[in-house]
């Protein structure tokens, strides 16, 4: 008889518990809900719909940078930026000429930007980029090439005059 009885007071206890679980999860929803108005009504009285000042990493083509924004109304911005990337190589070979090579990549770009719709950070950019792009180099000859000149007198015809 103890079986039975058991069984019964275990299903009264999930039962509770199931009650219990579900006052709380619908008792929660309006609390929840009445949290989120406050939070917008807040958000909306007090913050703009965008940060006027934003600092940005990039990283491209242009190598690795930062840039600084600012968005002094709804609908205009400024930004500044600077971009480098430097790469060497020295010891190259192709046959018996020895290449020895430098590239640098820096730019700082200067842009107007247009915001069309004020709550987005979509943005149409006008403006400048100052390159200072650099690439030097040199090849060493091995010696085994054979030296290429001009003869002494082609190009001239002989007259004096």
């Amino acid at each position: 008889m103890t079986g039975p009885v058991q069984q019964n007071k275990t299903m009264r206890t999930s039962k509770l518990c199931l009650y219990a679980s579900s006052l709380i999860a619908c008792g929660s929803i309006p609390f929840n809900a009445r949290a989120a108005e406050a939070t917008a009504s807040e958000e909306s009285i007090g913050r703009p719909l965008y940060r006027p000042l934003t600092l940005n990493l990039e990283g491209g083509s242009t190598g690795l940078g930062g840039s600084l924004s600012w968005r002094f109304a709804d609908h205009w911005g400024v930004r500044s930026g600077f971009d480098y990337f430097q790469w060497s190589e020295s010891g190259f070979a192709i046959k018996d000429l020895h290449y020895d090579a430098k590239i640098r990549v820096m730019s700082e770009p200067l842009t107007f930007d247009i915001y069309p719709w004020k709550k987005s950070s979509f943005h149409i950019s006008h403006g400048v980029q100052f390159n200072q792009n650099r690439l030097t180099g040199s090849a060493t000859d091995t010696g085994t090439i054979p030296k290429i000149g001009i003869a002494e007198g082609a190009g001239t015809s002989g007259r004096s005059g």
